[in-house]
């Protein structure tokens, strides 16, 4: 979940045509989720779905609310949701203190009939409270995973990790684990960390990042779920040398393609986890765009920060944001995946967002009056590292 106070990046990529984004080239609408209200402690904040149809240059926002949170200054966690149908959204919760007890606060409240509210198994509410798991929704067996986190040498007094496994867990009932026994490539490594999860036991992934020591950098290996069995396949180098320290990963997966901003957040890597032999690759329009575009947003001139960035997606959309301290405003472009501008948006100072041709010809426009966060759908409603 995002402050809307960066500029925003919409990358579009054409799957269809290569050559733009005409009405032949069927570019999917965006769909964001704008959170309206009061930034004050005991205020509702209501969120509604925005559509963005780039093809017709069109703005729209849906005529009754899909969720209510309450607004906390603490900061809530990322909102995870799906447009589906039915528009379904992830609980979470924070520990608040009322009346001298601590309590746990849910922040979604259902607005419409049709939202469905998801909650964790409560074994898996209490490892991802601990921050032992990254949990995902699978969509084709309507149920909840988890791989641990991290599986690492010196807590647990390994002197090396062969012979052990990443556990990964489908909780239907009764709860199914599959054990995926580390290759024995992997057995002088120091650790495993997981870091996405997608689909079930039955066909899924996991993308783990493994660490040596003594190596300048850390791997990526894919575990291919297939009938309840796991194979590791190698995927190369870990992207800015490893994407577990610093800022944190950030992905946005489009079928099979599943892409990765790291934490040194300069480049774009992508892998097709649907690969025979899937390799990290750095899509060459893409990173041609955002080096171009990081160069525009420049530095704070009081603090010398430099540009930070946040990495999102709905349909076969790349969502980038940035915050553009050279502007000092919101703008959200749409491109192909050649670095052409197609469109964007932007906001007004009488709360309206408005959808712009390349020209810079403004289209439509939507009220969104007292916006505090917006965020983009997560097809896996993935939580660890986000």
């Amino acid at each position: 979940m995002k402050r809307l106070c960066s500029l925003v990046l919409i990358i579009v990529l054409c799957i269809v045509a290569t050559t733009g984004c005409s009405r032949s080239a069927a570019v999917a609408p965006v769909t964001m989720v704008a959170e309206l209200g009061t930034s004050a402690e005991g205020k509702t904040l209501t969120a509604y779905l925005v559509t963005w149809d780039i093809q017709r240059g069109t703005l729209s926002r849906s005529d009754k609310p899909v969720f209510q949170e309450p607004y906390y200054q603490g900061g809530w966690p990322r909102m995870l949701w799906s447009s589906g149908p039915p528009f379904t959204v992830l609980q979470r919760s924070v520990d608040q203190v009322q009346g001298g007890v601590k309590q746990q606060l849910l922040m979604v409240q259902p607005a419409a009939l049709d939202t469905r509210v998801l909650t964790w198994p409560a074994t898996l509410a209490l490892n991802m409270k601990a921050q032992e798991s990254v949990s995902w929704y699978a969509w084709n067996k309507k149920v909840f995973m988890s791989a641990p986190l991290e599986m690492i040498i010196s807590p647990y007094n390994y002197k090396t990790l062969a012979g052990k496994s990443v556990q990964i867990t489908q909780y239907t009932a009764p709860v199914q684990t599959l054990a995926a026994v580390l290759p024995s490539e992997l057995q002088s490594i120091q650790g495993v960390y997981t870091i996405y999860g997608s689909g079930s036991l039955e066909n899924g992934f996991v993308l783990v990042e493994t660490r040596t020591a003594g190596a300048a950098v850390d791997v990526f290996w894919l575990i291919r779920l297939t009938g309840g069995k796991a194979t590791w396949l190698p995927c190369g180098d870990a992207p800015c040398g490893g994407v577990i320290a610093g800022a944190g990963p950030q992905f946005v997966r489009i079928d099979s393609q599943l892409y990765l901003l790291g934490g040194c957040r300069d480049k774009i890597a992508m892998i097709d986890t649907a690969a025979a032999k899937p390799v990290i690759t750095y899509p060459t329009g893409i990173n041609r765009t955002f080096s171009s575009l990081i160069t525009k947003a420049g530095k704070d001139t009081v603090t010398g920060a430099p540009f930070s960035a946040a990495f999102e997606g709905s349909g076969t959309v790349l969502q980038l944001s940035l915050f553009n301290w050279t502007l000092n405003a919101e703008q959200t472009y749409a491109l192909n995946e050649d670095g052409t501008i197609l469109g964007y948006l932007e906001g007004d100072t009488s709360g309206r967002l408005w959808c712009m041709n390349a020209r810079g010809r403004r289209l439509s426009s939507v009220s969104l009056p007292n916006i505090q966060y917006s965020s983009s759908p997560s097809p896996d409603l993935l939580a660890g590292w986000n």
